[in-house]
């Protein structure tokens, strides 16, 4: 919170601490990172993920 204005002028210039971890997320826990799909090459410079749908790729 330390980018919220302070609206009281004798504190404004008053040193205030950053926060350093990591914004929880609504979706997903601290430390629980998503699974990355596998890139597959389908041209020159052109690639595409593999999406699994219905029990197949």
């Amino acid at each position: 919170m330390g980018a919220v204005p302070v609206a009281d002028p004798s504190r404004r210039h008053a040193k205030r601490m950053l926060a350093a971890d990591g914004i929880p997320s609504p979706i997903r826990k601290l430390g629980n990172e998503p699974v990355v799909a596998k890139l597959v090459a389908v041209g020159p410079d052109h690639y595409v993920t593999e999406h699994y749908v219905g029990g197949a790729y």
